[in-house]
């Protein structure tokens, strides 16, 4: 599948420390963090399989199309150099926890107590022979994923090999091929847009194996780092910041400040949070109020409910109570006020000054 004379991008050491400079507890701690990931990926094939598996006991497997993609874009680098045994600090400017303050969770990594993810070695690791990693959608390593088909009535090429250039969105159009349907032009009354994905139903038939691919072109954007893909060539802008460095001003001209580099893929393969206070109040009085060196910089955790009466996700605190934790009083009223912080003068000053410099370095 790759290339004998592909050539591998340098371990980018200004960024990752090379294992071989890690101290023996680092190490330690990496390995049960690739540990646990190696067992979720096992665990998530073996429920597939079940998945699979089913189809087969009914008798339909022969004729139905599978079409398996592990992952989305490249593997992540979320955790930092160091991998965190909570992504979620990451969303709160911290994403480069001490090794040994992580090692307080060595025993519990891949539990309900933590919400870990491996250290960004690992992920460099995982994209070989491609560079980079999910966020930087300028490389491969964060847009190029494997992705398997079969559908034994159909596909006689068994184990068959297809290197044309396909994307996520010739998904549909596929599907729609294989079943003879066309895509609906009308939904509820609501004219549709066409589908804009190409079917590579084509590539089905072994005597397709080397066919051109019929996906000629494509655009791939992120927190603006792009490129542009075109009948085997991939025009990209250079990579100027890692996953885990996401709190900076943002770059003021994604379009045109930017270093350009061009892949001819046919020959080379791989080619702002400031600090603030929460206060509680109990029927209008204050009870507590709690200083915050840092506030959310950028999102709310995905991972917790919105619950009245109630906490079914995540407990406060494991030692005082664990959810649900039902409220057994009675609750009258309930008044949601929402509003959004404004920015002080001093505030919008400092955020244009900071962009500023950031602009004259680049």
């Amino acid at each position: 599948m790759i290339a004998k004379d592909a050539k591998l991008e340098p371990w980018p050491a200004d960024l990752i420390t090379p294992w071989d400079q890690l101290s023996p507890e680092a190490k330690k701690l990496f390995i049960r963090q690739v540990e646990v990931f190696a067992a979720y990926a096992a665990y998530s094939d073996d429920e597939i399989g079940r998945v699979i598996q089913q189809f087969d006991v009914l008798g339909k497997l022969d004729n139905t199309l599978v079409i398996y993609i592990n992952g989305d874009n490249g593997t992540s680098a979320e955790g930092g150099p160091l991998g965190t045994p909570n992504e979620v600090a990451f969303f709160n400017d911290l994403n480069k926890l001490p090794v040994e303050v992580q090692m307080k969770f060595y025993d519990v990594w891949g539990t309900d107590l933590t919400y870990n993810h491996m250290a960004a070695g690992w992920s460099w690791a995982f994209d070989t022979p491609f560079s980079w990693f999910k966020q930087n959608a300028s490389r491969l390593g964060g847009v190029n994923q494997n992705m398997v088909v079969s559908w034994p009535a159909r596909i006689k090429d068994k184990g068959g090999l297809r290197q044309q250039f396909v994307h996520v969105i010739d998904v549909v159009p596929t599907i729609l091929e294989a079943a003879d349907l066309r895509a609906p032009e009308l939904v509820d009354g609501i004219p549709q847009k066409p589908i804009e994905g190409t079917s590579f139903a084509y590539t089905f038939d072994a005597k397709n194996a080397k066919a051109p691919s019929r996906h000629k072109t494509q655009y791939f954007e992120m927190f603006g780092q792009w490129a542009l893909y075109n009948d085997g060539w991939l025009l990209s802008t250079k990579v100027n910041r890692a996953p885990w460095e996401a709190f900076g001003p943002a770059n003021p001209d994604p379009l045109n400040n930017q270093v350009l580099e061009l892949y001819d893929l046919k020959r080379d393969f791989s080619g702002v949070g400031g600090p603030g206070s929460g206060t509680l109040k109990v029927d209008g009085k204050v009870v507590a109020t709690k200083t915050m060196a840092k506030t959310l910089p950028m999102i709310l955790q995905w991972d917790e409910s919105f619950d009245i009466g109630s906490d079914t996700l995540t407990g406060v605190n494991d030692a005082d109570y664990q959810p649900p934790f039902r409220f057994t009083g009675t609750l009258n009223k309930l008044i949601i006020k929402i509003d959004r912080p404004q920015l002080s003068a001093a505030d919008i000053k400092s955020l244009e000054a900071a962009m500023r410099t950031k602009a004259v370095s680049e």
